[in-house]
């Protein structure tokens, strides 16, 4: 099982072993390109090659607004994989 995370900049990552220190989970699919398309989707990407960061979230005044944009993009990334 793959899990995607990131972290309160908004940075994301995913792994297939525990979640980093710090990180909030977003996402887990056993396959990894279908975990990996959902969140390219709706990720904001980075000038970095390859960063995709949750764009809310690393814009979010407070962590009421971060916890709001996290949501907001889990669910848009649950959806993505319901419909595979």
């Amino acid at each position: 099982m793959f899990t995607a995370y990131c972290y309160r900049t908004g940075e994301i990552g995913v792994t297939d072993g525990g979640l980093p220190e710090g990180t909030l989970p977003i996402a887990q699919h056993p396959d990894k390109a279908a975990l990996d398309d959902a969140i390219s989707t709706y990720a904001t990407h980075s000038w970095q090659k390859g960063l995709l960061i949750v764009g809310e979230l690393r814009m979010a005044d407070t962590d009421d607004d971060a916890a709001e944009a996290l949501e907001q993009f889990k669910g848009w990334v649950e959806n993505h994989l319901s419909t595979q």
